[in-house]
This record gives structure tokens, sequence and C-alpha cells, in this order.
């Protein structure tokens, strides 16, 4: 886990050894916010939960893609808190955060795959070992009747066939 501290600015006091090989730099040697580091399209969004967060002296939680020292993205599930200062004005925000991009990536492909999975006029049909479904595309419901409401994941195939179908199965 990432462990940071930041500044009002978002300027990093205290990184964690975890936060350094994750950003792949030294956070605290750096006089720029933590913001130059983040995506750009996910600056605006954290920019208003940390707003949020030190306004009210609240949790926020958010994930977003950070750049590495070689320019790669990396994303983070972040989940911060505003620490109050003096007079309960909240000058500081602690940050723990972890490295989520596997999960990201693998999410991305499902989806990816998911999508070429339906819209493929085949009949794609995938099975567990037991012979349950766990999958049909659109073509496939569509051939075996399977109404477009209904979830055949678990049923067998026989149960959409008919008698002779299922004898030549």
């Amino acid at each position: 886990v990432a462990i940071l501290e930041l500044d009002s600015d978002g300027r990093v006091e205290y990184a964690n050894p975890r936060a350094d090989d994750i950003a792949g730099r030294t956070l605290t040697d750096s006089d720029r916010s933590l913001l130059f580091w983040v995506h750009r399209d996910d600056r605006r969004p954290l920019m208003r939960e940390v707003g949020a967060a030190m306004a009210s002296s609240s949790d926020f939680d958010l994930t977003i893609r950070f750049t590495n020292e070689t320019g790669g993205l990396l994303w983070l599930r972040l989940h911060g808190r505003a620490l109050a200062g003096r007079g309960d004005r909240p000058e500081n925000l602690f940050v723990a955060g972890i490295d989520v991009t596997r999960e990201v990536e693998a999410w991305a492909f499902s989806e990816r795959f998911n999508a070429v999975l339906q819209t493929t006029s085949d009949v794609i049909a995938m099975f567990q070992p037991d012979g349950s479904l766990v999958h049909l595309n659109r073509v496939a419901a569509e051939f075996l009747g399977v109404p477009a409401d209904a979830d055949p994941t678990g049923h067998r195939i026989e149960e959409f066939l008919d008698e002779l179908s299922c004898r030549l199965l």
C-alpha cells in the first residue's frame, strides 16, 4: 500500500517506500504537486474529491491513472482523509493507494472480449466441464430460443433444445 501525506497545495510531504516504488521516483524530492503525475483526464475529478474532503473534513475514494517515471500508466485506487490542523481546518491530506492496474486491465480485456463475443455472427456457447452453460452470445441465444431476459448461466443446453436435437447432441 502506498501511503502519502500531502500539503494543502498537493505537494508530497511524506511518501512511504511503496509510494516511491509505484511512482518510480522519490516523491518527496519534487517541488511539484502530485497532480503533475496524475493523468490529465483524472486531475479534475481528483481535485473535486480532494476539495470536497478538505472542505468538509471527510474522506474520499477514487480510482485514477498515475504516470510513473517511464511514462507508463498505472491505475491506483485511492482512499484519502483530510487531517485537521489549527482551528479544526484541514491542512493536510492523508492518502492510501493500491496499485489496481492488473485488475483494471483484466476488466478492460474482459469487456473487449465480451463485445467481440456479442457482435460476432457466429453461434458461441461456453460450458463448464459438467456441461452447464457459462455464456451464450446473442446469436446462440436467438438460435436456441432463449428469451432475451433469461439468464442461461448454470443451465444445461438440453433445457433449450427439443427432444430430437437432444438425441442428436
